[in-house]
Protein backbone atom coordinates (compact mmCIF):
# COMPACT_ATOMS: atom_id res chain seq x y z
CA UNK A 1 0.00 0.00 0.00
CA UNK A 2 2.08 2.69 -1.67
CA UNK A 3 -0.46 5.32 0.51
CA UNK A 4 -2.32 4.25 3.59
CA UNK A 5 -3.83 8.02 4.31
CA UNK A 6 -6.03 6.86 1.42
CA UNK A 7 -7.00 3.85 1.70
CA UNK A 8 -10.77 3.24 0.11
CA UNK A 9 -13.09 1.92 2.86
CA UNK A 10 -13.97 -1.78 2.93
CA UNK A 11 -17.07 -0.93 0.94
CA UNK A 12 -15.30 0.97 -1.97
CA UNK A 13 -13.12 -1.65 -2.14
CA UNK A 14 -15.48 -4.35 -2.21
CA UNK A 15 -17.33 -2.17 -5.15
CA UNK A 16 -14.32 -2.40 -6.95
CA UNK A 17 -14.48 -5.79 -6.45
CA UNK A 18 -17.81 -6.45 -7.94
CA UNK A 19 -18.64 -8.41 -4.74
CA UNK A 20 -20.47 -7.60 -1.13
CA UNK A 21 -18.27 -6.54 2.09
CA UNK A 22 -18.77 -9.56 3.87
CA UNK A 23 -17.74 -11.74 0.98
CA UNK A 24 -14.78 -9.55 0.28
CA UNK A 25 -14.00 -9.58 4.15
CA UNK A 26 -13.80 -13.54 4.29
CA UNK A 27 -11.96 -13.74 0.96
CA UNK A 28 -9.49 -11.26 2.52
CA UNK A 29 -9.05 -12.87 6.01
CA UNK A 30 -8.86 -16.37 4.43
CA UNK A 31 -5.79 -15.39 2.35
CA UNK A 32 -4.43 -12.88 4.87
CA UNK A 33 -5.33 -13.98 8.27
CA UNK A 34 -6.60 -10.71 9.26
CA UNK A 35 -9.50 -8.34 8.31
CA UNK A 36 -9.16 -5.85 5.92
CA UNK A 37 -9.51 -2.94 8.38
CA UNK A 38 -7.14 -4.59 11.09
CA UNK A 39 -4.89 -4.96 7.63
CA UNK A 40 -4.95 -1.21 6.96
CA UNK A 41 -4.65 -0.43 10.52
CA UNK A 42 -1.34 -2.89 10.43
CA UNK A 43 0.20 -0.96 7.84
CA UNK A 44 -0.59 2.63 8.93
CA UNK A 45 1.03 2.18 12.41
CA UNK A 46 4.26 0.73 10.48
CA UNK A 47 4.67 3.77 8.25
CA UNK A 48 3.37 6.10 11.81
CA UNK A 49 6.49 3.86 13.39
CA UNK A 50 9.04 4.71 10.36
CA UNK A 51 7.95 8.28 10.11
CA UNK A 52 8.27 8.50 14.27
CA UNK A 53 12.15 6.69 13.53
CA UNK A 54 12.60 9.64 10.97
CA UNK A 55 12.23 12.61 13.16
CA UNK A 56 8.99 13.43 11.97
CA UNK A 57 6.37 14.96 14.95
CA UNK A 58 3.19 12.92 16.23
CA UNK A 59 0.86 14.98 14.41
CA UNK A 60 2.51 15.38 11.11
CA UNK A 61 2.97 11.14 11.76
CA UNK A 62 -0.44 11.06 12.47
CA UNK A 63 -1.50 12.52 8.95
CA UNK A 64 0.82 11.10 6.50
CA UNK A 65 0.30 7.61 7.91
CA UNK A 66 -3.86 7.81 7.72
CA UNK A 67 -4.95 8.30 11.21
CA UNK A 68 -5.54 11.63 10.76
CA UNK A 69 -5.40 13.08 14.07
CA UNK A 70 -2.86 12.47 16.69
CA UNK A 71 -5.06 11.28 19.61
CA UNK A 72 -6.16 8.10 16.77
CA UNK A 73 -2.68 7.37 16.35
CA UNK A 74 -1.93 7.23 19.92
CA UNK A 75 -4.91 4.95 20.87
CA UNK A 76 -3.79 2.66 17.70
CA UNK A 77 0.46 2.86 18.96
CA UNK A 78 -0.47 1.57 22.53
CA UNK A 79 -3.04 -0.79 21.52
CA UNK A 80 0.39 -2.48 19.18
CA UNK A 81 3.25 -1.16 21.54
CA UNK A 82 2.45 -0.72 25.15
CA UNK A 83 3.47 2.91 24.57
CA UNK A 84 2.65 6.27 23.34
CA UNK A 85 4.17 7.29 19.91
CA UNK A 86 5.25 10.55 22.26
CA UNK A 87 7.33 8.08 24.69
CA UNK A 88 8.59 5.88 21.30
CA UNK A 89 9.86 9.09 19.79
CA UNK A 90 11.58 10.38 22.91
CA UNK A 91 12.76 6.70 24.04
CA UNK A 92 14.54 6.60 20.75
CA UNK A 93 15.01 10.25 19.54
CA UNK A 94 16.20 10.64 15.63
CA UNK A 95 17.19 14.22 13.93
CA UNK A 96 14.31 16.43 13.47
CA UNK A 97 13.59 15.95 9.86
CA UNK A 98 15.23 18.41 7.50
CA UNK A 99 14.57 19.62 4.09
CA UNK A 100 16.23 18.51 1.42
CA UNK A 101 18.62 21.18 -0.74
CA UNK A 102 16.26 22.52 -3.27
CA UNK A 103 17.33 23.31 -6.61
CA UNK A 104 15.50 24.81 -9.70
CA UNK A 105 16.48 24.99 -13.59
CA UNK A 106 17.22 28.52 -13.82
CA UNK A 107 20.95 29.42 -13.64
CA UNK A 108 20.48 33.12 -12.53
CA UNK A 109 21.90 33.53 -9.22
CA UNK A 110 19.32 34.58 -7.19
CA UNK A 111 17.92 30.96 -7.98
CA UNK A 112 20.59 28.72 -6.94
CA UNK A 113 20.07 26.03 -4.99
CA UNK A 114 18.93 26.57 -1.52
CA UNK A 115 20.11 24.51 1.50
CA UNK A 116 17.26 25.19 4.45
CA UNK A 117 17.01 23.35 7.83
CA UNK A 118 20.99 23.26 8.07
CA UNK A 119 22.68 24.91 11.26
Amino acid sequence: MSDPAAAPPVAELARRAHMSVRHLSRLFTAELGVSPGKFVEQVRIETAKSLLDRGYGVMDTARLSGFGTDETLRRAFVRHFGVTPSYYRGRFPTDPVQEPYRSTTSNSSSDAPVATGLR
